[in-house]
């Protein structure tokens, strides 16, 4: 006889003898073949007559007639087919850190660098990207406060100059006694235009070179480049950050909506305004 294995899904070929009886399949499963039902009440009292010294005697054709065994419902294989311990739970050694592989010809370096923990530091988590810059380059962020102070001195300088620049064209114009005098009045233009461009010429000197305006450099701030920590340039620290958000800013109508969200920016985590995400850069505390 043939019997279907519901654990595998095997046909089994099982020998007659064997019904009744309890076979492996090559699986592991047990399984009980059908067949070989038990002796019926009347041929067991026969047998019994028989050994006490008597003729057997036929069963009765009115004792309950033998059932035959039902056959094993055939289950589908399914999950239970799977091995218990392949799902089994994580353990300390399977949650290891991964190793860094050997590579032919290189040393196997476990140290990160600067760069690296930037990147882990930004993606740790929600965190501001200067945040995550200030603790991979060991930087200290400068707080609003001082940032805003830095900002207030480097306005006065600007109007400082403007104002002796236009007390100083006035006493030009006042000591020509023609007032119609062309010459005196391109003396006045250039001198007031001169004072007004000094503090600007001074903070992108100061800038391009230390990464510092003249507020920043008595306040001991820096700009600082968020993807190198090196102090900032030319290019990121005058060109980008202050000349670039400057015309930004003086588009009317838009750049007051843009001014007072580089403001809120400058209270949020990590200090991080909206000039600074435009020339990635950072305002941390000076160090050499």
């Amino acid at each position: 006889m043939k019997i279907k294995c519901p654990a595998c899904a095997k046909l089994l070929n099982i020998p007659d003898t064997a019904a009744g009886k309890v076979v492996k399949c090559p699986c592991g499963r047990q399984l009980k073949v059908p067949g070989g039902a038990p002796a019926t009440a009347g041929a067991q009292s026969a047998s019994r007559s028989a050994g006490a010294g008597g003729p057997a005697r036929p069963a009765t054709p009115n004792g309950p007639k033998p059932r035959p065994a039902a056959a094993p419902r055939a289950m589908p294989a399914g999950p239970s087919s799977f091995d218990d311990g392949f799902f089994d739970e994580l353990t300390d050694q399977d949650l290891q850190p991964v190793k860094p592989v050997a590579q032919y010809g290189r040393a196997v370096s476990t140290a990160t660098s600067p760069l690296g923990d930037k990147l882990v530091n930004q993606y740790a988590s929600q965190r501001s990207i200067g945040e995550g810059l200030v603790q991979a380059f060991n930087f200290e962020l400068a707080s609003p406060g001082i940032r805003i102070a830095a900002t207030l001195i480097d306005g006065a300088m600007y109007i400082l100059f403007g104002v002796i620049g236009f007390f100083a064209a006035g006493a030009i114009l006042v000591a020509k006694a023609d007032p119609d005098d062309v010459s005196a009045q391109n003396a006045a233009f250039y001198i007031v235009l001169g004072f007004f461009f000094v503090p600007y010429i001074a903070n992108m000197v100061l800038i391009s070179l230390r990464g510092q305006s003249v507020g920043k450099l008595l306040l001991g701030i820096q700009i600082r480049n968020q993807a190198t920590g090196a102090p900032a340039t030319f290019f990121d620290g005058f060109l980008v950050r202050v000349f670039g958000f400057n015309v930004i800013t003086n588009i009317p109508i838009l750049g007051f909506f843009v001014a007072v969200a580089d403001l809120v920016y400058l209270f949020m985590e990590g200090h991080e305004t909206l000039h600074d995400k435009m020339a990635r850069t950072m305002v941390v505390k000076y160090q050499a």
